[in-house]
């Protein structure tokens, strides 16, 4: 259909489109606001149960890494979290990984937590974040512009470090949350064996407004045409990937299939820079089997405020054994979201293998994840003992206990007392696993206020209603609760 009115662009290569140009405008113009307003997704990757999962990871790699004298102990290690967004993931690590580190047997590990973004206001906000103040100051966090495609030298902004092959001492980890799936990947098909080259037309409905602003995106339509390469064998200026590339000639032949050059280039700059010395745990919606490819058809955009593309974790694992290292999948991946872990560096990963089966793969953070949104669904008031032990596996995950608040309140008037204070100690611990992205947040604090006055601990509610004021500012009805909570305590 004739629609020249419509396009954006057309039969573009899809790594070359001006897609990921308006993705980066779309962030940079958003800042914390595309994950409190514009529906961009975080919370499988944002929530104390992954970040916990995550932790004994990294710990079972240091572990190997202690047992191979991989490690001097007098410099850092430095683990780098690529598109930190919100840092309610970088919190939710760090305070695990301080946890662990700190009742472990391993020797005294000096690291280093570097978020990084590409968004200057995000950075900002971590920086002036009350909650990651003591980490800065203790050295355990630093943060830093990045990009994908960035080869020059990462500038810490708290500590003035320069991080580059020369300074890198130690191992470098990589954490990769929904990072690979925003950048950029190209498209192919092998044809009777021939490589043909996946182009991409983009277009809008609206013929009045296709202006390429980010907020074009939501409106996004597109469709997929394919291309003869007269050069196949030598299609990028790296050989491995040209290598990569063509042993799926058979595998994927008359398939199409996502390449995610993007995640690549990100891999190769680090795996040079630590001297082939690279830890990876990285999450996104992705594929992980052959047969999930070949099942999948042309890629689908999901639009979500930015959008994303569906990253092959079969490439990015083939990658890595392509360079005689090691990596982990799931035994049972969903490609709503996968964890892949791979190792370059060390021989023996026997920690490693056995933090990943335990902490990710025996129950993933997808699986957690389902069973949140299946309660939900199918079961529209649980009972409270459910929900309690919920959050409770959820690492006390605040997201749990805002999701059920009303079901929550309404089963207090009925509540045992041991159910009462195994709630008022749910409280506490989620209070402990909360970070806040702005002032909307106080009124979750609000709510747990709520919960501590109707079941008549008054004190420990007014405690919660003057946190909720600090979050948000001044509100009246807040300042009504504090006065209802103190009127009780003087009546008492």
């Amino acid at each position: 259909m004739d629609i020249p009115e419509k396009i954006l662009e057309i039969n573009q290569r899809l790594s070359q489109s001006i897609l990921w140009k308006l993705q980066r405008e779309a962030y940079c113009q958003f800042g914390i606001d595309a994950w409190n307003q514009f529906g961009v997704p975080s919370y499988i990757t944002s929530n104390s149960y992954t970040a916990k999962s995550y932790a004994n990871v990294v710990l079972g790699y240091f572990r190997d890494c202690i047992a191979q004298s991989a490690i001097d102990l007098k410099h850092p290690i430095y683990l780098l979290d690529l598109g930190a967004g919100t840092g309610r993931f970088s919190y939710f690590f760090l305070n695990e990984l301080t946890k662990l580190l700190s009742s472990s047997s391993l020797p005294k590990i000096k690291f280093c937590y570097v978020m990084t973004d590409i968004v200057s206001s995000n950075i900002d906000f971590w920086q002036q974040h009350p909650y990651l103040k003591t980490y800065f100051e203790d050295g355990l966090l630093d943060c830093a512009y990045y990009h994908h495609a960035q080869n020059e030298p990462i500038h810490l902004m708290y500590s003035k470090t320069v991080l580059t092959k020369e300074t890198l001492i130690n191992p470098l980890v990589l954490i990769c949350n929904y990072f690979f799936d925003t950048i950029p990947q190209d498209l192919f098909r092998y044809n009777d064996g021939e490589l043909e080259e996946g182009r991409i037309t983009l277009f809008v409905d609206d013929e009045d407004n296709i202006s390429k602003d980010p907020s074009v995106i939501n409106r996004l339509q597109y469709r997929y045409s394919y291309h003869p390469i007269s050069h196949s064998r030598a299609y990028y200026e790296k050989q491995e990937l040209n290598v990569l590339l063509n042993s799926y000639s058979q595998m994927f032949d008359n398939c199409p299939f996502l390449f995610p050059v993007g995640a690549f280039q990100v891999l190769s700059t680090f795996i040079e820079w630590s001297k082939s010395r690279l830890f990876l745990l990285a999450g996104d919606q992705g594929l992980c089997t052959a047969e999930q490819i070949r099942q999948t058809g042309d890629p689908k955009l999901s639009l979500h405020g930015s959008f994303s593309f569906p990253v092959s974790y079969h490439s990015i694992a083939a990658f890595f054994h392509q360079k005689k290292g090691r990596a982990w999948l799931t035994s049972f991946s969903d490609p709503a979201f996968v964890v892949l872990a791979g190792v370059l560096g060390i021989d023996n990963t026997n920690e490693t293998d056995l933090a990943f089966c335990e902490f990710i793969d025996n129950f993933e953070p997808t699986d957690y994840f389902k069973l949140v949104s299946l309660t939900e669904k199918e079961w529209p008031v649980p009972p409270l003992d459910h929900i309690l032990l919920l959050i409770k596996l959820g690492n006390w995950d605040a997201n749990v206990l805002h999701t059920f608040f009303s079901v929550i309140r309404h089963a207090i008037p009925l509540a045992s007392e041991n159910q009462k204070q195994l709630l008022r100690a749910t409280i506490d611990h989620v209070w402990e696993h909360f970070y806040p992205i702005g002032p909307s947040t106080g009124a979750f604090i609000l709510n747990l206020g709520v919960l501590l006055f109707e079941m008549g601990n008054f004190a420990e509610a007014k405690l919660y209603f003057e946190r909720s004021l600090q979050i948000s500012g001044s509100n009246i009805q807040v300042l009504k609760n504090i006065a209802a909570c103190q009127q009780k305590l003087e009546n008492q």
